[in-house]
């Protein structure tokens, strides 16, 4: 606790990376002060989520929740998420995350310079001049598209791939 007043420090977030949530801080930080209790925990819909506001006069909570003994907390307050979620559970979950950010569901932009209107290029991929991209789309860092390769609408190739078109020999 000496630590926390010495750098100003009154509360902690603490997030997993097991799901991708655009929570409203400033939000989750007025149902915390508002609940009156030492920690808050973010629900959506489906259930809680990974996402927790600790007030650092309670290090015994915060190190719990983040050693995973914490099973049902007592003295927590809800803070109901209504804006986009995706608890990242399957491989089918990270492909509709890429889908999404393509599409601007979600706040999530493409790490590349916008070639032509919904296509993305990281500045260190190559794409052959034969080579056609079909908005909405994404060619990651390092990677590569070869010539007459086709990609198609909501495809992302991510870093260091190589996409090659099947040549047919008569």
């Amino acid at each position: 606790h000496m630590v926390n007043a010495e750098i100003g420090v009154d509360h902690v977030i603490l997030m997993e990376t097991s799901a991708y949530a655009e929570i409203d801080v400033i939000s989750l930080a007025k149902a915390h002060h508002e609940g009156g209790q030492p920690m808050t925990l973010a629900y959506d819909e489906n259930g809680a989520l990974p996402f927790a506001l600790v007030s650092t006069g309670e290090p015994e909570l915060a190190s719990a929740l983040m050693q995973r003994k914490l099973t049902m907390p007592q003295r927590t307050s809800r803070f109901q998420h209504m804006g986009y979620v995706n608890r990242l559970q399957t491989a089918q979950d990270l492909r509709q995350l890429a889908q999404d950010a393509l599409l601007h569901r979600c706040r999530i932009r493409p790490n590349g310079d916008e070639t032509q209107p919904g296509v993305w290029i990281s500045r260190s991929a190559y794409v052959h001049p034969t080579a056609r991209i079909i908005a909405p789309a994404y060619v990651g860092p390092n990677s590569r598209l070869r010539s007459n390769t086709v990609l198609s609408e909501c495809s992302t190739v991510e870093r260091n791939c190589v996409v090659r078109s099947e040549e047919r020999r008569v």
